[in-house]
């Protein structure tokens, strides 16, 4: 669904636009346009996934997002403390 909007985006602009420059303009504000708008679309509030999971575990969703960060943060900080030390 983006990429045939994306064409439309750039067929509709190439025939309209008489010089290059306006045209590359206009067509990047457009994709970014609508690039933020499937973002903004992609992470709606609404997340039927989550509340599954929150409802099948013993832990809270948030306590779960925060404990895998701080693995991760560990994770790299045991990573590159001897990447740091050897230089």
């Amino acid at each position: 669904m983006t990429g045939l909007l994306m064409i439309v985006i750039t067929f509709t602009i190439s025939e309209n636009y008489g010089a290059a420059g306006a045209g590359f303009l206009s067509w990047m504000k457009w994709i970014s346009l609508l690039v933020i708008a499937v973002i903004g679309y992609s992470f709606r509030p609404k997340n039927e996934g989550n509340e599954i999971i929150e409802m099948l575990s013993y832990y809270p969703i948030i306590q779960q997002i925060f404990t895998r960060f701080i693995i991760v943060m560990g994770f790299q900080v045991a990573l590159t403390l001897p990447l740091v030390l050897l230089l």
